[in-house]
């Protein structure tokens, strides 16, 4: 019997697609032929809305990638409020939904604990429109994560959607998995 339960144990950690990618799909590899065939296939997959998904351009893009490896950043880049941004990388856990809302309800009660940056400082954030009456959650997407990605996003926008000072934008980081983009913002 302990022989057998090693084995399972061996094949579920060490077998080409461990039982974590196939149920939730992550690490698939899909190519898109364009920008409105990613927003279909993002919807279709989450419900998520093209309105809220920007495509940045690859100069932007490759400026996004080093700020998501240089904080280590999974799911969530940050909260814009009025003028200021509030960066994720202040969560202790960076991809804790719970960790996000306090940082969320800090920003709405403008919490003097919060670390500030002007938005026109950060290079990806000044090019996006917000409304300045509203914070703003910048979630960072993309569909390799499979479920656990979307898992995340749609628990805080579900419990903050009545919230009248809550928005959200989501930032893509399937820029190489789309062959004729069309910049989204």
């Amino acid at each position: 019997m302990k022989f057998q339960l090693s084995l399972l144990i061996l094949f579920v950690f060490t077998s080409c697609k461990p039982i974590m990618s196939i149920s939730e799909n992550v690490n698939t590899k899909k190519q898109f032929e364009s920008t409105e065939n990613y927003f279909k296939f993002i919807n279709d997959k989450t419900g998520i809305s093209s309105e809220k998904i920007i495509v940045l351009d690859n100069e932007n893009f490759e400026i996004l990638l080093s700020q998501v490896i240089k904080d280590k950043l999974t799911t969530y880049y940050g909260i814009a409020c009025e003028n200021y941004f509030v960066k994720a990388d202040q969560l202790q856990i960076k991809s804790c939904s719970g960790q996000i809302k306090n940082l969320y309800n800090m920003c709405i009660n403008n919490s003097s604990e919060l670390v500030k940056f002007n938005q026109t400082d950060l290079p990806v954030v000044k090019l996006l429109q917000f409304d300045k009456s509203k914070c703003t959650i910048i979630f960072l997407y993309s569909y390799k994560l499979g479920g656990l990605s979307k898992s995340k996003i749609n628990s805080v926008v579900k419990e903050l959607k009545n919230n009248p000072y809550f928005d959200y934008i989501i930032l893509s980081l399937d820029n190489y998995d789309i062959s004729e983009k069309q910049n989204h913002f």
